[in-house]
């Protein structure tokens, strides 16, 4: 479903594309500037003729999906992200120019652009943003290339062949280059290699493009600029120095923008905090507002619910029943099917790492979801979310093992939930809600926001 959907996307941004250039003209023959005409300047005009070699790939990318989908005919992978990652970028830029074209008026919602611009900017993430997509991609052509190399031999083209030969040569060459200097194995390794598929997927969405157009007979001149994108893009990467472009790690850039909030201030207060996510508050500003009470029973919720999941995960693991659902047995067994999927070696996945991480995607998703259900010979299917709601193989494997579990002893478990659901409330005290949450240990956060949730939820009543 979502493969079709990134194809469809591809054909609104198509049409998109041509109303940015019906308008830029229109405006073009009407503006007068200094020069004359706005439409006879030179810098209009080159935008007009990228404008029109974009529209002319995106429409060749779909036109090339829907032929052979309405011919019965395969449709690798690798040419779904493909429109997903190029047509919304090539949009986007086009929403650029055209408002950019307009001038002032440009910023004026009467004269259409500022919507066709957030309509733009949306499609660049619905579906799977851009910066996924591309490494998914990248992370197929580096391991999983058979569809995409079978689908071009069928094609029966020599420039095709050519145009894979070399996609292939480029994207060898910049997984040698990001590995030269790291131990494949090492965490920055792993971070090497994440950075080779994102730009590996980028060259990869247009050498596929190109293809597109070689079978859309397209004109030379478009041909032409799209392999000169190919070739920008592949000589800027492997010109770059990819260790020197990773040197800022997380704690820096934590310690970076500490320093830029020295400068700025404590501009949340600024803001109602019904209108601040709560993922992007500061620390201090969660429990300070008394008008954050939904965030407070949120927050308060889920610190108790892990606790208890982690105590009744603890007893389910004690009294397993099917060895195959215990956690340690369900993290190899996800270790080995994620090793399998990307043709890496065992040693390179790392349970406490992100899904995302390694390029999974919605689709990869629900085959994890399906595989591990008949793996424990589950009667009924998994949710296919569980990747998203448990982001790494550790969490998935805890998560698993306690509904398993669950499922096998239910009075036992619902015991141990009431008893530790007891235990907090046992010792909260109604009037106190701590600040200095790091020093808390687990059971006093949980008691001190257990203590809160009752407090809050006893106003509202």
């Amino acid at each position: 479903a979502m493969r079709y959907g990134r194809l469809a996307i591809a054909a609104a941004c198509v049409g998109g594309m041509k109303r940015c250039a019906q308008l830029m003209v229109r405006y073009g023959q009407r503006r007068h500037i200094s020069t004359g005409k706005l439409l006879n300047n030179p810098v209009l005009l080159t935008r007009l003729s990228w404008l029109r070699h974009a529209t002319i790939t995106v429409e060749s990318l779909v036109a090339l999906l829907s032929t052979r989908l309405d011919a019965g005919l395969p449709v690798p992978e690798e040419l779904y992200a493909t429109c997903k990652i190029m047509a919304p970028e090539l949009y986007w830029q086009a929403t650029d120019y055209l408002m950019q074209a307009l001038g002032g008026r440009g910023y004026i919602e009467t004269n259409l652009a500022p919507q066709m611009m957030r309509d733009a900017r949306v499609l660049r993430i619905f579906e799977g943003p851009t910066e996924t997509i591309a490494m998914h991609l990248g992370a197929r052509i580096s391991g999983q290339a058979s569809q995409l190399k079978a689908f071009m031999t069928s094609l029966k083209d020599h420039a095709v062949t050519e145009v894979g030969e070399t996609l292939f040569e480029v994207a060898s060459s910049i997984q040698a280059k990001s590995l030269a200097q790291v131990s494949e194995t090492s965490a920055q390794g792993m971070k090497a290699r994440y950075q080779a598929h994102y730009d590996i997927g980028q060259i990869g969405a247009w050498a596929i493009a190109r293809i597109a157009l070689k079978v859309a007979n397209a004109p030379q001149e478009t041909l032409d600029w799209a392999q000169q994108q190919f070739e920008q893009q592949s000589a800027q990467i492997l010109a770059a120095d990819s260790h020197k472009s990773m040197a800022f790690s997380a704690e820096e850039a934590v310690a970076w923008t500490e320093a830029c909030q020295r400068s700025i201030g404590e501009v949340d207060s600024q803001v109602a905090a019904a209108e601040l996510d709560a993922l992007l508050q500061s620390v201090s500003s969660v429990f300070r507002d008394s008008k954050q009470v939904d965030k407070k029973v949120a927050v308060a919720d889920k610190v108790a619910k892990r606790i208890i999941l982690e105590r009744t995960t603890a007893a389910a693991a004690s009294h397993s029943i099917n060895p195959a659902a215990s956690e340690k047995a369900l993290s190899q067994w996800m270790v080995a099917w994620i090793a399998g999927k990307l043709s890496v070696d065992l040693a390179v996945i790392d349970p406490g790492q992100a899904f995302v991480d390694y390029g999974l995607d919605s689709v990869m998703a629900v085959e994890l979801a399906d595989d591990l259900g008949q793996h424990l010979g589950l009667a009924e299917p998994l949710e296919a979310t569980l990747a998203w709601n448990f982001p790494t193989i550790t969490a998935l494997a805890k998560h698993l093992n306690h509904t398993f579990n669950r499922r096998q002893q239910p009075h036992q478990l619902q015991a141990e939930k009431v008893n530790a659901e007891k235990v907090n409330a046992e010792k909260v005290k109604a009037e106190e809600c701590p600040t200095a949450l790091a020093s808390l240990t687990d059971d006093e956060l949980a008691s001190a926001l257990s203590a809160e949730l009752a407090m809050v939820r006893g106003r509202n009543s």
